[in-house]
């Protein structure tokens, strides 16, 4: 059923237009979207929400990030949604092309955030992301996992164990990368700023669980009985990582399909798996 909704004439009153709609994620009868809004030339990542309503969505200005990105920009951007604590939620927020910010504390860019539902208070979970598509919550573990496009190679997998001494864990963005620059950035630019060093650990970073080289334009990623399915664009494939109690990988099977994968949920309840495929 196609819903009405008052998005397009919500964004015209707060003077912006609808550059790109990245994530949706529903829960508790609320609707969230994490929206890029073009305002003057720049670019705004918001949430916005929506009670439900068979007859029309009416959104509202949910979370409303203050930094903006210089022009119409839509790459690197993350924008993915899931649940996490009772009162909250998470969000993952891209480095959008500025390579100063995920190693910097007072810049939203590269970071994975829980936001308070009623507050809309944020704070930092994680930092040092490039572009976070696949996000997701083991409530039994206390485990956040992430999936996130690299440069040329390097897309990675990461796990973030939450603990309660406050420790906001380091996934090394752009200091360390198992990527390479494409051919048409200049390579002095990072060798000059000591960008691109393969070793995660020798910088203080946590290590991905694993990384792809080539690229396999990673998306949504999903957790289950010690399996994780990592989803694709560019390999067309389901990637199921076996781990083994200490969370390092033990089996890997890769199934591959005709279609970019854009999005990946496990229905538990039926056991079924529901795949968005991407012409």
């Amino acid at each position: 059923k196609r819903l009405p909704n008052n998005l397009l004439s919500f964004l015209n009153t707060r003077g912006s237009e609808l550059s790109s709609i990245r994530d949706l994620y529903y829960e508790n009868d609320y609707i969230y979207i994490s929206v890029l809004e073009a305002k003057n030339n720049k670019s705004y990542l918001n949430i916005l929400r929506a009670s439900k309503n068979f007859d029309k969505l009416n959104f509202e200005i949910f979370f409303e990030n203050q930094e903006y990105i210089d022009g119409n920009f839509n790459l690197q951007t993350g924008g993915r949604i899931t649940g996490y604590k009772p009162d909250e939620i998470l969000f993952s927020v891209g480095f959008a092309n500025d390579y100063k910010a995920p190693q910097n504390l007072n810049s939203i860019f590269g970071k994975i955030i829980s936001i308070n539902k009623d507050s809309k208070d944020f704070k930092i979970i994680s930092t040092g992301h490039r572009n976070p598509q696949g996000l997701f919550f083991s409530k039994e573990k206390n485990l956040v996992i992430n999936t996130e496009h690299g440069p040329m190679g390097g897309d990675e997998v990461n796990l973030n164990f939450i603990n309660n001494d406050g420790k906001i864990n380091n996934f090394g963005w752009p200091i360390s990368s198992y990527g390479e620059p494409y051919p048409q950035q200049d390579k002095t630019f990072f060798d000059k700023n000591g960008y691109l060093k393969k070793s995660h650990t020798d910088y203080g970073f946590q290590e991905p669980l694993k990384y792809f080289i080539p690229s396999i334009g990673i998306s949504e990623v999903t957790y289950s009985n010690n399996n994780l399915y990592v989803s694709s664009l560019r390999a067309e494939s389901i990637y199921i990582l076996e781990l083994s109690s200490n969370y390092e990988i033990k089996n890997e099977k890769r199934l591959k399909f005709q279609s970019r994968i854009r999005d990946l949920k496990y229905i538990s309840e039926d056991d079924v798996f529901l795949i968005l495929f991407e012409n």
